[in-house]
C-alpha cells in the first residue's frame, strides 16, 4: 500500500515538471535566441533608448511644463477669470436692477390707470347728478359742476340721460365748446376725442306751452326742457322771451 502511493506521489511531480517545462518553452526563447530578440514591452510603453528621446506622456487636457506656462489658463465651463467674472457679475446686476425697475414702473403705471379710472367712474356720476338736480328744479338757475374728468372717446347722448333722469330724451338739447368737445348737429350727442378736464352747466326750464299730446317727440313738446353744455357757461333766463 505504501509502494503505491509513492508511486502515485512520484509520477504527480513527473508530471508536474513536464507541465512547466512545456509552459517555458512555449512562452520564453532560449538563452542565444532571447540575447538577440527584441525585448518586449507592454503596449504603450518604450525601450530605454526610445523612451529618452520620446515625447512625455501626459493625459488629455494637460500640458508640459514649459507650453503649460504659456498656455491660457484652463477653468471648468461655467467659470471665468477673475477680471471677466467681476465684469459678468455687473451685466447681471444690470439685468436685475432694469427687471426690478420695469416691475415697480409697470407697478406705478398700473396705479395711475386705477386711480384714473376712479376720477372718471367719480366725473360720470357727479356729472348725472348735476343734470338730475337741474331737471327737479327747474327754474332757469345754472348748475355748475366742477372739474370733471372724462377720457378719449367718451360719449353722452340724450338716452344716456333719458335714462338716468327719467326725463324724455327729446327734451335735452347738448352743447359742446368744440375742438376736443364735439356735439352732434342735432343736439343729441358729446364726444371726447382726448382726455380732458372739463366744467359742464346745466339749465333746466319750465315750458308753460308745452303740447306732449300733440306733437309728442319734439323738443316743443317738453313741459320740462335742459339744456347741458359741456365746457362753454350757459346764461340764466336764456329760455325766457
Amino acid at each position: 500500500m505504501t509502494k503505491l502511493k509513492n508511486k502515485k506521489h512520484s509520477l504527480s511531480k513527473k508530471n508536474k515538471a513536464s507541465v512547466i517545462s512545456s509552459f517555458f518553452s512555449n512562452v520564453f526563447l532560449p538563452k542565444e535566441e532571447r540575447a538577440q530578440a527584441k525585448p518586449f514591452f507592454p503596449e504603450g510603453f518604450l525601450p530605454k533608448e526610445e523612451r529618452a528621446q520620446a515625447k512625455p506622456f501626459f493625459p488629455e487636457g494637460f500640458l508640459p511644463k514649459e507650453e503649460r506656462a504659456q498656455a491660457k489658463p484652463f477653468f471648468p465651463e461655467g467659470f471665468l477669470p477673475k477680471e471677466e467674472r467681476a465684469q459678468a457679475e455687473a451685466v447681471f446686476r444690470l439685468m436685475i436692477d432694469s427687471v426690478i425697475g420695469l416691475a415697480i414702473l409697470l407697478i406705478i403705471i398700473s396705479a395711475l390707470n386705477y386711480f384714473q379710472g376712479q376720477v372718471v367712474i367719480q366725473s360720470k356720476a357727479d356729472f348725472f347728478s348735476l343734470v338730475r338736480n337741474a331737471v327737479n328744479t327747474p327754474n332757469g338757475v345754472v348748475l355748475k359742476s366742477g372739474e370733471l374728468t372724462f377720457t378719449n372717446g367718451f360719449t353722452v347722448d340724450v338716452m344716456d340721460l333719458e335714462n338716468e333722469v327719467n326725463l324724455s330724451e327729446n327734451c335735452f338739447e347738448l352743447r359742446a365748446r368744440g375742438g376736443s368737445i364735439n356735439a352732434s348737429l342735432d343736439g343729441k350727442k358729446v364726444v371726447f376725442n382726448q382726455n380732458l378736464k372739463v366744467i359742464v352747466y346745466v339749465m333746466c326750464v319750465n315750458n308753460f306751452g308745452c303740447k306732449p299730446y300733440i306733437e309728442p317727440d319734439s323738443y316743443s313738446s317738453c313741459c320740462t326742457q335742459c339744456t347741458v353744455s359741456f365746457g362753454s357757461p350757459l346764461e340764466s333766463n336764456e329760455y325766457f322771451e
